[in-house]
């Protein structure tokens, strides 16, 4: 099944790479009501940046995972799921979430987290962007070697 799915995103890592974004960005919006729906709200209003970084950060995790499996490397990037995590928290609310009120109350939260998540998000891109640029390292992936994909 697993070799069935990565044979697909390598015949078509385009189509896969935007699938995955979308599935990224729904999964990263609605517990942090970037989508908003019913069961999650938001405690502190919304910012441009919020929207950008989201998009942003699953755009970049897309492209890392379709990397991934196209050039059939066996290294996962930390530098990937480090990028990930602080993306996720320069868009999140930062009294929203329950574990980080639990450990670090409010008050911390408010005054140290919130002033940095613009910093964390150029942080996450800037991660993801290396992540992804370590991993073409400069070999052809055997899509490409059949003349299927593009380089």
């Amino acid at each position: 099944m697993t070799s069935k799915i990565f044979d697909a995103i390598r015949r078509h890592p385009i189509a896969s790479g935007i699938l995955f974004a979308l599935l990224l960005a729904l999964v990263l919006g609605i517990p942090t009501a970037l989508i908003p729906n019913p069961f999650y709200h938001r405690m502190l209003p919304l910012t441009g940046l919020d929207y950008f970084f989201w998009i942003a950060t699953s755009a970049l995790i897309a492209a890392n995972i379709v990397v991934f499996v196209c050039r059939q490397t066996q290294k996962q990037s930390k530098l990937a799921w480090g990028g990930g995590i602080v993306g996720f928290f320069s868009f999140a609310c930062p009294i929203c979430n329950l574990v980080l009120m639990s450990i670090f109350g409010s008050t911390v939260l408010l005054t140290v987290l919130e002033p940095l998540r613009p910093w964390l998000g150029m942080l996450s891109i800037g991660m993801l962007s290396v992540s992804l640029y370590f991993q073409q390292d400069n070999k052809k992936c055997k899509s490409c070697e059949n003349g299927v994909g593009a380089n």
